[in-house]
């Protein structure tokens, strides 16, 4: 029996409701039960189409909607564009197998919450999904910690010192001058160019950690090639080349967050 069969039979109000629209039957039904495994979600739908995505949005108005791109009768960033204006409260976050960060932009500017990259992990694809909709209440096995620096040069610096504690306190060791070498790039972008205080979070997601830099500035950002000329985004170009994975989010309250993961491991 699939997750949304269970979740035909018995619905518990309590949980958060997901829509998942994806052509491929195989990674729909994955998708499906993956969700209901975290406990937190009950798939009230389930869709091949665009078609079919933005009906079950109109008699469900989910939580969320777990939406893959490249589907037939309606694309991904139309249906995208139809579920904020048929459920503004909706969270749809893209699960694409189309790399590229150009894509990822496009559907962040279309409205969604989060673009996640499709891969053989899917706790991992869960686990993303739920901190790009915004809920990290969810992650049970999440541990973060977040602060906010000042409008001044002396934030990285500040902030270099506030990742080494939280290190030190969950006994995890990553790459640690990478990882402090690229949020130093990220929170000096966020003072220098965004002209904001930025807001530091820092997550434990099972074999990687990933750093958040917030800040208020709505401008999303691209980065230049490592040894161009050009003025801005090289702080971004040095992320892209040493993190595992990176990208950048709009926030429901204004401004977006930029976001990096690095692999670690545990000294206990």
């Amino acid at each position: 029996m699939t997750a949304l069969e269970r979740a035909d039979q018995v619905r518990d109000p309590a949980l958060w409701t997901a829509v998942v629209a994806d052509d491929f039957a195989a990674a729909r039904l994955l998708l499906c039960d993956a969700l209901a495994l975290v406990g937190s979600f009950s798939v009230v739908a389930a869709a091949g189409d665009g078609i079919g995505a933005l009906e079950a949005v109109s008699e469900h108005r989910p939580d969320l909607v777990v939406l893959d791109l490249a589907m037939p009768r309606a694309g991904g960033l139309d249906v995208i564009a139809e579920v904020n204006a048929l459920s503004p409260t909706t969270r749809v976050v893209v699960v694409s197998g189309f790399p590229g960060q150009g894509l990822e932009n496009l559907a962040l500017s279309a409205g969604a919450a989060g673009y996640v990259s499709k891969r053989p992990d899917i706790r991992g694809v869960v686990d993303e999904i739920t901190l790009a909709a915004g809920m990290l209440e969810l992650a049970g096995e999440v541990l973060a910690a977040t602060q906010l620096f000042p409008h001044d040069l002396s934030s990285p610096r500040q902030a270099r010192r506030f990742l080494d504690g939280v290190l030190e306190r969950w006994h995890c060791e990553p790459a640690i001058e990478t990882v402090q070498m690229l949020l130093s790039e990220l929170v000096t972008n966020a003072v220098v160019h965004a002209r904001s205080r930025p807001e530091v979070s820092v997550l434990m997601l099972g074999s990687h950690i990933r750093i958040e830099v917030a800040d208020t500035s709505s401008d999303l950002p691209a980065p230049a090639l490592l040894g161009g000329l050009e003025p801005g985004g090289r702080g971004l170009a040095i992320v892209a080349a040493e993190a595992s994975r990176w990208g950048v989010r709009p926030l429901p309250s204004g401004g977006k967050s930029v976001w990096f993961d690095v692999p670690v491991f545990t000294t206990t």
